[in-house]
């Protein structure tokens, strides 16, 4: 039910500036409440969708996070932009007696991944008329969770929406109680891909990534990992696995990084010390892949003569690596958007819909791969 104006008018106040506040009811019980800058009315959801040349129930969809076709989502961002769009949060506030925030907890605010996924959920979230109380932790400290967990449940807040990376943060997500709605993202470990679990986004990003090197002439390649204890990271990880078991390639272990340039370069020195026979090096983020670079030219190791570097996110500076990087998107503002889908749906008690499995991806080639010699 919507209500475009109040059939009783209650109270009108001029402000200062001239801007003036009315409220009033609805004869179905909605409450109103209108700002108006003297003959300057602010534009409704109902101008947005003429101008939009759509319904105003596609411009109250996108509002509210929900998803719409692509052709419509740009026409109506256009029109929001082009009318200076703003949602009425006083008026929302008001009538539904719900907070407008959102806490969000998340970890490893440094690495490209989550850094991505916070910033589409806010988009999302202030698209619908939300603001994002975001809370930085760190995943090896439980006593700061158990901390921020207290204080949380004593704010005036609509739900809370978690990122959690590793087992122990969704762990100890999942047994506490919270007195607001909770949504956790976090990867789904599947279980072991060869016995027929349809792998999502980063089983599919690390099967591209190894294929290009298997097209390319690779048989003996390493994998620096990112920390296990990540389902993300195992699902990587077991890919390239599963990969090499297929195609019957030397036995190779993987090597353990924590997703930072330093891991990759200390696990690249132990790949060149271990075994001289390697000729790609597989790494599960393009900032390990960075460290690995420059290991390999620290030994001397011609990049792709001698050996193939290939990654997975894209990070916006993996086109200026030396030499640039071949590395797989992984569309994390999909995972965002995702994300602040699922936890308005559960303020507004709707179902959760299906995470969606595969996101579309392809590998981009750069100069960091080339043919086996």
């Amino acid at each position: 039910m919507e209500c475009r104006s109040a059939d009783v008018l209650i109270m009108a106040t001029t402000l200062r500036d001239e801007t003036t506040i009315r409220l009033g009811i609805h004869q179905k019980g909605c409450i109103t409440l209108a700002l108006e800058n003297g003959s300057e009315r602010a534009p409704t959801i109902y101008d947005v969708a003429k101008h939009a040349g759509v319904s105003h129930q596609t411009v109250s969809r996108l509002l509210k996070g929900q998803t719409v076709s692509p052709a419509f989502k740009l026409r109506v961002d256009q029109a929001l932009a082009d009318l200076n769009y703003r949602p009425n949060l006083a008026a929302r506030s008001l009538a539904t007696r719900r907070s407008n925030r959102i806490a969000t907890l998340i970890y490893e605010i440094g690495e490209l991944g989550p850094v991505k996924s916070l910033q589409s959920a806010s988009t999302a979230a202030r698209r619908a008329g939300y603001v994002l109380d975001i809370v930085q932790l760190d995943p090896s400290d439980s006593g700061s969770l158990t901390e921020t967990i207290t204080i949380l449940n004593q704010l005036d807040v609509a739900g809370i929406l978690a990122f959690a990376p590793n087992d122990q943060t969704r762990a100890q997500l999942a047994s506490t109680e919270f007195r607001v709605p909770l949504y956790v993202e976090s990867e789904i470990d599947e279980g072991d891909l060869q016995q027929g679990h349809r792998p999502n986004f980063n089983a599919i990003g690390a099967e591209l990534a190894m294929n290009h090197l298997l097209d390319l002439g690779h048989r003996s390649i390493a994998h620096i990992s990112g920390p296990l204890d990540w389902p993300s990271a195992r699902l990587r990880a077991r890919s390239y696995q599963h990969s090499a078991t297929t195609h019957q390639l030397p036995e190779h272990p993987v090597f353990e990084g924590d997703w930072s340039a330093e891991s990759g370069y200390r696990r690249t020195l132990e790949i060149l010390d271990l075994d001289h026979s390697i000729t790609a090096i597989f790494t599960a983020s393009d900032h390990m892949a960075l460290g690995a670079l420059h290991a390999l030219a620290e030994r001397g190791v011609a990049v792709p003569g001698d050996v193939s570097v290939v990654s997975m996110d894209d990070a916006p500076e993996a086109k200026f690596y030396n030499p640039s990087l071949s590395t797989v998107p992984m569309h994390f503002d999909i995972q965002g958007q995702y994300a602040f889908e699922a936890i308005l749906a559960r303020i507004q008690g709707n179902d959760v819909a299906a995470k969606p499995d595969y996101v579309h991806t392809e590998l981009i080639q750069r100069d960091s791969t080339g043919p086996a010699h």
